[in-house]
């Protein structure tokens, strides 16, 4: 909505909406899981998108991607239940063909789920929120269930600890918790 430019109305307007501009219209449902595999797997916009179902080994139940943002090849990233389910939900493909097609050319990725994510930023009111926070959300989760920083930097596919504690925000229940403990 902020970046939306005003709408012309009646007769100058050159193309007329159809519908009401307060009528929301469908998400694509391959967007849709694009978003939730990035918050269940803690991987970058890039990976995601770029994701090839030959990089997929759902019997290991993990991604090998085959290189991520420092250039490293062959990392690998486990895959939760709650990830597989959504890969579950998309057309099955084999090969080079990617996870989360584009809808015009489903032999290509998805170019962007930039539109979706601001209206989904939007409902939850969440305006100043990035699509990387979506990373953030995922280590600090697993930290607060009770995975260890190392493991955690293991799934993120950090190669330094101080990276990961980066990442993770401690709450204030959780630093409660710890002062309980003591």
């Amino acid at each position: 909505p902020q970046r939306a430019r005003p709408r012309k109305e009646g007769a100058t307007a050159k193309h007329r909406p159809r519908v009401g501009v307060e009528t929301p219209l469908p998400a694509d449902p391959v967007a849709v899981a694009a978003i939730r595999f990035a918050l269940l797997t803690g991987m970058r916009k890039r990976e995601v998108l770029g994701l090839q179902w030959s990089d997929v080994d759902r019997a290991a139940g993990q991604v090998k991607l085959r290189t991520t943002k420092t250039g490293k090849k062959g990392r690998e990233r486990p895959l939760s239940a709650a990830a597989r389910a959504v890969l579950d939900t998309l057309p099955p493909g084999v090969g080079a063909a990617p996870v989360f097609p584009s809808r015009r050319d489903p032999a290509r990725p998805l170019a962007t789920v930039e539109r979706l994510w601001l209206a989904v930023r939007h409902a939850a009111g969440l305006n100043g929120t990035r699509f990387h926070d979506l990373r953030h959300t995922a280590a600090s989760l697993m930290l607060q269930n009770g995975a260890p920083l190392a493991a955690v930097g293991r799934a993120l596919g950090h190669s330094s600890a101080r990276t990961t504690e980066r990442y993770a925000k401690v709450t204030n229940t959780e630093a409660q918790r710890a002062a309980d403990l003591l």
